[in-house]
């Protein structure tokens, strides 16, 4: 026995209900295609157009007033008639021809010649001081008691001398530091003669000072 063959056989009818059912899809694919399906179109879609109001028209506004124009004026000038003058003629000119006055030489006017002269000037006085000089008079005696005290020192006298050299007045301008010093200068000066003060070479009486120095020897 050939199994080969007895397992063909029994495949057979597989094989065939396979092909059977290929057929049948591509029947039905063949078919699908052939047949043109057409499906209703959808219904359109109605939009109603609702018309818009236009917008309100602007208020026209009133045209402005013009501005205020005064009404021309006419003003009448009356008429006037203006006498008119005839131009007046210029006077005439008349000339007058005079004789020359006759010659008359120059008078010679008289030179005024500056004399010189001289200026006096104010006679200024001639003043000179008096002269007191201790040396030219004897000399006042030592005070005892300076001397045995030791004391020494410079007395300044204001003299007045007279017109004629001698002492009038005495005063003491600065002390010496010892009154017996000082009195003493005083007393012994006053017996000198000094030459006076002079004013152009006239005499006069007037003060001057002097110092007179006290020293033990």
């Amino acid at each position: 026995m050939n199994f080969n063959e007895t397992g063909h056989q029994q495949n057979l009818p597989r094989f065939a209900a396979v092909a059977a059912i290929h057929f049948a899809l591509l029947s039905v694919i063949v078919g699908s295609i052939n047949h043109k399906v057409f499906s209703s179109p959808e219904s359109p879609t109605v939009v109603d157009l609702i018309p818009t109001a236009p917008p309100p028209k602007p208020k026209e506004l009133p045209p402005p007033e013009p501005d205020f124009v005064p009404p021309k004026t006419q003003v009448y000038m009356p008429h006037v008639d203006i006498p008119i003058q005839p131009p007046v003629e210029p006077p005439p000119v008349i000339t007058v021809i005079t004789d020359p006055p006759p010659y008359q030489p120059p008078i010679d006017k008289p030179v005024l010649i500056a004399k010189k002269v001289d200026i006096i000037k104010p006679h200024q006085a001639l003043h000179e001081k008096a002269v007191v000089d201790s040396r030219n008079c004897e000399k006042p005696e030592y005070p005892r008691n300076a001397l045995r005290n030791g004391q020494e020192g410079v007395v300044e006298l204001a003299l007045l001398v007279g017109v004629d050299g001698r002492v009038v007045d005495a005063k003491i301008e600065k002390s010496s530091g010892s009154r017996e010093l000082d009195n003493a200068a005083k007393q012994g000066l006053s017996l000198c003669r000094f030459k006076p003060a002079m004013t152009d070479g006239v005499p006069e009486q007037a003060w001057s000072k002097i110092e007179y120095a006290w020293k033990l020897d």
